[in-house]
């Protein structure tokens, strides 16, 4: 049957083609959505054999109408719809590789989308959710003062905007539990049972004591900005018994020995996107960046014959550090890689979307490695920058020259390594404390 083929486009040669070399597709989904694909256009040919103008594109948007327009009409699941189309993105990801088709997947899918009818006007339904970075988040309580706070962290441009959302939302929930879903009536008793509560966990070892703190703290912010807007009569201090030395930061490191087997996990592995995974893994442990930097990586960022990339964050700003050559070349085979995606930005690192990688799919990635190499999870993207930055210093490197290449504005945030630094040698390099015991000696 696929020789009646031959009389057609190179767009269709191509179809075929690709239809030889499903062997090596391992996705059974994938596989199965391609076939069905492939059998719907061999019968379009098959009664259509006159037009010369067919092309394959033209039938995948047919396809994804009818594929959502069965999903409205109830006649597959989401899940199905879901397989079916990633199944023909991969399809349509071999045809853009070849270079026979230019669309946009995106512009072609959102065309071809048939949304459902709105069970509710667009103004009450606008008013469940809205967005951080480009991210649908849940209006916990569909409070307007709650949305109109984080719109305005978004126009001063604030750092960590999801941390402040999350945190203040978890807040919400435990007001919300308690029956209170209006800050006109926000009696200071029930803040203070919120202090009870998170000392509570920290007391079963749930959360650490400065993670109680930064909950704290960024309530108090929104605490003042309810005070401000005449909302509640009283401004919001944080209890000094979360104040102070005990509050410390973290500082984890990870052995060399965990490092390289963590790296060899990777290789070995070899998931779906292990040459990124790879790259940026070589990155956190080659030059110690915070994760939000690699995901502000360009490609115009990267100077492969100088071996260095330049980096940005809006906590440290701009900084260009020197590279090992090992791990450029790294980055240089993510390059090549990274020509097959559907991508619309200049991010280096991009997810499966094309969409740029964020700090969640980081920390996701490094969670998935380290269950796979270790069988749970022992560190973070963060332990490995702790840990450069520590061996930075027990290699006995000048503190200024550590300092600029963590990009600390503040010295002293550098001097937290120095000294736990020792710690760390005494735990990693003696089996027991020389000092420990002296006064048994008789």
């Amino acid at each position: 049957m696929l020789s009646q083929l031959k009389c057609f486009s190179p767009e269709q040669q191509d179809f075929k083609s690709y239809l030889n070399a499903l062997g090596l597709v391992k996705q059974s989904k994938t596989l199965s959505a391609v076939k069905e694909f492939k059998m719907s256009a061999f019968d379009y040919l098959l009664y259509n054999s006159s037009s010369s103008n067919f092309k394959v594109i033209d039938f995948l948007k047919l396809t994804l109408e009818k594929l959502n327009q069965d999903y409205a009409l109830k006649q597959i699941s989401k899940r199905e719809l879901a397989d079916t189309t990633n199944g023909l993105k991969k399809y349509f990801q071999f045809l853009t590789l070849n270079g026979l088709v230019s669309d946009d997947w995106n512009q072609l899918f959102q065309s071809a989308k048939q949304r459902k009818p709105r069970l509710t006007e667009p103004k009450e339904r606008e008013k469940k959710v809205f967005y951080i970075n480009g991210r649908k988040q849940k209006d916990y309580v569909q409070n307007q003062y709650f949305r109109d706070y984080i719109e305005r962290l978004k126009k001063r441009n604030a750092s960590c905007i999801e941390e402040h959302y999350s945190t203040i939302a978890y807040f919400l929930r435990f007001l919300k539990s308690n029956g209170i879903t209006s800050f006109e009536s926000l009696p200071r008793e029930y803040i203070k049972n919120y202090e009870k509560h998170l000392e509570g966990r920290y007391l079963l070892k749930e959360i650490k004591k400065k993670t109680a703190y930064d909950k704290l703290l960024k309530l108090k912010h929104f605490i003042n900005y309810l005070y401000s807007n005449n909302l509640i009569s009283y401004k919001y201090d944080i209890p000094l018994k979360f104040k102070g030395n005990p509050i410390t930061r973290d500082n984890e490191y990870v052995s060399n020995e965990d490092r390289l087997r963590f790296i060899e996990g990777i290789v070995n592995n070899k998931l779906r996107h292990f040459q990124r995974d790879l790259a940026t893994t070589l990155i956190f442990v080659d030059i110690g960046c915070r994760p939000i930097e690699v995901c502000n990586i360009r490609i115009s960022d990267v100077n492969i014959t100088e071996s260095t990339l330049t980096l940005y964050c809006h906590k440290s700003g701009q900084r260009v550090l020197k590279v090992d050559k090992f791990v450029m070349k790294h980055i240089s085979i993510y390059l090549e890689y990274r020509k097959k995606l559907p991508a619309e930005t200049d991010h280096l690192f991009l997810l499966e979307t094309g969409d740029p990688m964020n700090t969640k799919a980081i920390g996701g990635m490094i969670n998935i490695y380290n269950k796979l190499t270790f069988g749970e999870s022992r560190f973070s993207a963060k332990s490995l920058r702790h840990t450069f930055i520590t061996n930075a210093l027990n290699d006995r490197n000048d503190i200024n020259q550590v300092s600029l290449s963590a990009g600390h504005k503040h010295l002293v945030s550098t001097l937290h390594y120095f000294y736990r630094s020792i710690e760390t040698l005494l735990e990693n390099t003696l089996p027991y404390n020389p000092v420990e015991g002296i006064d048994q000696i008789k």
